[in-house]
């Protein structure tokens, strides 16, 4: 799961209901910017790099910025989605958040989007948002909360390359196997995943916002080899890094 308790939000590009119907299946092609979308009824399976993401109501759904996926329609409904562009790049994943009370979140939606035609509606729109973000950050840690000093552990111990799995387990005091169970149970994916998610993560920022080289910034996200690090990006960007800095630096 993602973090979103720091972003800046730069834009609110757009608050939309999609109307989805059922069968109708399509590709996103390099998404332009962040989504987070919301399920009135109905049900869509978005595949994402081998995974199957599942909005249906009770799931707030982030979709990445940047990435290509699969949409396929499989019920019949109402989709609210807010899309926005942030100052950096927070995630090129998919996440899934459970919320207990979705009303509150439509509710939200339905503010935004009666004011977002209104004269000189930035701030008011943009206060809506962060209260939205706020709420839904708010979920989204107690939905990983049985794993947060895990999570904790690797985003401050990321860069060394001799981080271990043993050794994470170890911070909490329990087994390698109960690790993996728990990783697989609240996030879907093995430790070992998550971290090379969260190096390819932190390597995309880096592209996008110094000069810094492909050599330098493999060694500050935790890579012992150039080879081993653009080997790790492409296998998961599906590009070097090199065309992706090409596609998305800002300077």
């Amino acid at each position: 799961m993602m973090d979103i308790s720091n972003i800046t939000v730069t834009e609110i590009k757009d608050v939309i209901l999609v109307n989805s119907k059922k069968n109708k299946n399509d590709k996103m092609v390099c998404r332009p910017s962040y989504g987070i979308s919301l399920c009135k009824s109905g049900r869509i399976e978005y595949k994402h790099k081998g995974k199957t993401y599942v909005s249906v109501p009770g799931k707030v759904v982030i979709l990445p910025r940047y990435e290509t996926y699969e949409i396929n329609r499989l019920e019949t409904g109402e989709f609210p989605v807010i899309n926005f562009n942030t100052a950096e790049q927070f995630t090129d994943e998919f996440s899934v958040i459970p919320v207990p009370d979705d009303n509150k979140y439509f509710r939200i939606f339905e503010e935004m989007r009666k004011i977002k035609f209104q004269p000189n509606n930035h701030l008011k729109m943009m206060r809506i948002f962060y209260y939205f973000l706020e709420e839904l950050n708010a979920e989204n840690y107690q939905a990983k909360k049985p794993i947060q000093k895990y999570i904790n552990y690797i985003d401050l111990n990321y860069y060394n390359p001799e981080l271990s799995i043993s050794e994470i387990a170890s911070c909490g005091n329990i087994s390698e196997v109960y690790l993996r169970k728990l990783f697989r149970k609240y996030l879907h994916i093995s430790p070992k995943q998550y971290i090379i998610n969260l190096r390819i993560s932190k390597s995309k920022e880096l592209l996008e916002s110094t000069d810094l080289s492909i050599e330098e910034i493999s060694k500050i996200c935790g890579y012992t080899t150039v080879y081993h690090f653009c080997r790790s990006f492409k296998s998961i960007c599906n590009c070097t890094p090199s065309e992706y800095r090409k596609m998305t630096q800002v300077f």
